[in-house]
């Protein structure tokens, strides 16, 4: 099975887009990771929960809404998401990097361009190795499984 699978243009990009440009000089920030000590990361995130996002967004119950916006040249770490999210919408508004899909000795194992909106399964290992432009993308995070939340849509 895909980590992930296409769902045609789910979001509409101009609004998401514009939505950016409105929230983005009080609302991004450089994303930094939760757990045991706080690291910051050198790529910035605007992130809404679903209290703030639900009427902007327009999705499925979710945890909450991320824009991820990557400088040139960012190699993000290869990582799985936090634990409580289990998949994700994902749409790419600026930029052409590809995800890459990871197995367990963190070899790529499949990779997707997002010509299309995707669901993806973010306990799967992925990442991104960003090109030469900035690159936008914007999350729904669920903490249901790829096939709940497909039922959903």
């Amino acid at each position: 099975m895909k980590p992930y699978i296409t769902i045609g243009e789910y979001f509409n990009k101009e609004v998401l887009l514009t939505i950016f440009e409105y929230y983005k000089d009080s609302k991004l920030h450089k994303y930094k990771t939760k757990g045991a000590e706080i690291i910051e990361r050198d790529y910035y995130e605007m992130y809404f929960s679903w209290e703030e996002g639900k009427d902007l967004f327009k999705t499925p119950k979710c945890r909450g809404y991320q824009f991820v916006y990557m400088p040139p040249n960012y190699e993000m770490v290869i990582h799985k998401d936090y634990s409580l999210i289990l998949s994700r919408i994902g749409c790419l508004l600026e930029g052409e990097a590809s995800i890459l899909f990871y197995d367990d000795e963190e070899t790529v194992i499949d990779s997707y361009d997002y010509s299309e909106d995707i669901l993806t399964d973010v306990q799967i290992k992925h990442s991104v190795k960003n090109n030469d432009q900035w690159r936008l993308t914007f999350f729904a995070n669920f903490e249901e499984s790829v096939d709940i939340v497909r039922s959903k849509l």
